[in-house]
């Protein structure tokens, strides 16, 4: 029985955040649970560890960079991949906070998927 591979998106924008769940439920093994804030994906990541991480870095209230911060310093989530993405120049941040990747926005959806896939291998 194949088993699914939580890809969590963070987004504050309901259309992006729409998309990529469309998009990821469409892929053999993946599955994407969407929050809107960092408040949230914290919560989500008490809830269960996703495989890998969509963070936007520019979240109302507690910023991706600080959510990127709290995942990579807690030891239950310190290994999850994490890829970071902003429409502005926030890629030297990211990285110092911790990011595996950086994707602009807008982003090409075949890059995006290739990126989580590549942190996501399918299981022999």
């Amino acid at each position: 029985m194949p088993t699914h591979r939580v890809v969590l998106v963070v987004d504050d924008e309901e259309m992006i955040r729409r998309l990529l769940a469309d998009v990821l439920d469409e892929e053999p093994g993946l599955h994407a649970v969407c929050v809107a804030d960092g408040a949230q994906a914290l919560a989500a990541c008490e809830q269960a560890v996703p495989a890998v991480a969509l963070v936007d870095v520019n979240l109302p209230g507690m910023s991706g960079l600080e959510v990127i911060r709290r995942l990579k310093s807690n030891p239950r989530t310190a290994r999850v991949p994490l890829i970071a993405f902003s429409a502005g120049q926030n890629r030297e941040a990211a990285v110092e906070a911790g990011c595996d990747e950086f994707v602009d926005k807008p982003f090409d959806l075949d890059d995006l998927v290739g990126r989580i896939r590549r942190h996501t291998p399918e299981e022999t």
